[in-house]
């Protein structure tokens, strides 16, 4: 589907941030009707009203460590779990969330460490799409953000949906102005690219590009 057929609709119903999020959520599950999305605005909302009837209790956010086989990557650096935390929300993370990407966990601030963030976060996010036995251990209405390969992953969008989970796949927001910030492709995309050719040239029986000296040109 087109970057029309998902932005339109839901371009005269909130703000830029909830239509955006509402695009991205459409894209997701394959909807289109009025009734399907205000659906997805009342869950989306269900936590925030929460919060504002007892503004004692904060958002709870967490990032698990990630298990996907070579997955270095975390959802959640130490520069950004602290913004998080001084806006109010509590941040969770497992012991060793960051290590592979070369975050220790001395690194993280004012984040409490847990076994499992997944029973317990409000908000989870994630990198690598959450297994459909992860995805059992949410917590009721609780809302899942970060790459969710849905048309490839069945099993896991239909446990989702039976769970009453919110999730916002992050590779379908719109590639459109209002959502450059929210644009997590770009990045991996550029990184794969540079990668690509560091790999390459490494298994190159030659130099590149091709030495000058003194001696002569080495090709």
């Amino acid at each position: 589907r087109s970057q029309d057929e998902l932005g339109e609709p839901a371009r005269s119903r909130g703000s830029d941030d909830t239509q955006v999020f509402v695009m991205a959520v459409v894209g997701f599950f394959q909807i289109d009707t009025q009734h399907d999305v205000c659906k997805i605005r009342q869950s989306c909302a269900k936590i925030q009203r929460t919060r504002l009837r007892d503004p004692s209790m904060p958002i709870t956010i967490g990032a698990p460590r990630e298990t996907g086989p070579h997955e270095t990557r975390v959802a959640l650096v130490p520069e950004v779990a602290e913004k998080l935390a001084q806006t109010g929300a509590r941040v969770l993370l497992e012991r060793g969330a960051g290590k592979q990407a070369r975050f220790p966990d001395s690194l993280y601030k004012n984040v409490e460490w847990v076994d499992s963030v997944l029973p317990v976060a409000d908000v989870v996010l994630t990198v690598q799409p959450l297994t459909v036995e992860q995805i059992g251990q949410l917590k009721s209405g609780a809302v899942v953000v970060g790459f969710m390969q849905p048309h490839a992953r069945k099993a896991e969008v239909a446990a989702l949906r039976d769970r009453g989970i919110t999730a916002f796949a992050m590779e379908l927001v719109p590639r459109i102005s209002r959502a450059q910030s929210m644009d997590a492709l770009s990045s991996q995309a550029s990184i794969a690219g540079y990668k690509a050719v560091l790999i390459a040239a490494s298994s190159l029986q030659k130099f590149l590009p091709m030495l000058t000296t003194a001696a002569g040109t080495i090709r």
